[in-house]
């Protein structure tokens, strides 16, 4: 854990000076860039029913046709390989709900995927959301650091995820990369398409775009179920709407998430590979 801290704090000194100074120059746009999206809370909720509903029902539907569901398998691969088969299984749902109700159901759900926009700025929203991503990564990481202090200082216990605990212990190249395809590709694509072009959009159709942003971040941290990430990931929920907003584009929140995303698989890898200091995350 000592690692993992000495890192947050090197990465949070050094970005927060990138921060501040961009800060002072008023980089925040003061005209919204991002349509909002509009359409009834009836026709909101089952939107994000079917979503939901869907990529949890077709993944475990796939695993058992397969044949594996319930399986007594104790090995760690095999633990592994049905991770990240659920859950690129649930991402490519997400997405495949929202395509398909973009492009057969418009009637019911008109404009669901129009966040997807800013395509004429060509490479403008990739070099600004590289700027903001050194910019606002340490309010992230200081906000887990936080977490991760507070927790000591209470005596409580953080449980590394199941996930991480398997990446300590698998060595198939083969599982990395699905792991890096679930986690920088597949995640922020699904996520984001979600959480930044369908529930921000929407409530920002009915409140003020600060609520919009708090609620819609707020949802994005609850939904990953896990208390110490809690409020890391509310600050990023933040963060990625604001990059959506100066750019106007759904792909710079996607690109930014991504990276984040990365940086994190690196700081796994790192601290495995190179710090030997793995077995501080097995129980």
């Amino acid at each position: 854990m000592a690692v993992w801290n000495g890192v947050t704090l090197i990465i949070s000194v050094v970005s927060l000076f990138i921060w501040l100074s961009g800060m002072r120059k008023g980089w925040i746009p003061s005209q919204s860039r991002v349509h909002a999206w509009e359409v009834t809370w009836t026709r909101f909720f089952l939107l994000l029913w079917l979503v939901f509903a869907l990529a949890m029902i077709l993944p475990f539907a796939l695993w058992d046709i397969l044949g594996f569901y319930g399986s007594e398998s104790p090995g760690d691969a095999f633990r592994l390989w049905e991770t990240f088969f659920l859950n690129v299984g649930m991402q490519v749902a997400m997405i495949a709900v929202l395509v398909c109700c973009a492009y057969f159901t418009r009637e019911w759900f008109p404009g669901v995927l129009s966040g997807i926009q800013g395509l004429e700025r060509n490479r403008r929203w990739m070099r600004t959301t590289i700027l903001r991503f050194f910019q606002f990564l340490p309010l992230v990481l200081l906000a887990s650091l936080a977490v991760n202090l507070a927790y000591e200082k209470l005596g409580i216990v953080i449980e590394p995820q199941e996930v991480i605990i398997l990446m300590m212990r698998i060595d198939d190249p083969l599982l990395w990369v699905v792991a890096v395809f679930s986690t920088v590709v597949f995640a922020p694509l699904a996520e984001e398409l979600v959480f930044r072009g369908v529930v921000y959009r929407f409530l920002k159709s009915r409140f003020r775009p600060e609520l919009a942003v708090i609620v819609s971040a707020a949802l994005f941290s609850v939904i990953h179920i896990e208390l110490s990430v809690l409020l890391p990931l509310f600050v990023l929920g933040i963060v990625l709407a604001l990059v959506y907003e100066e750019t106007g584009d759904i792909r710079a929140p996607i690109l930014f998430h991504g990276i984040f995303n990365l940086q994190t698989m690196g700081l796994i890898l790192l601290d495995r590979f190179v710090l030997n200091a793995g077995s501080s995350l097995l129980p």
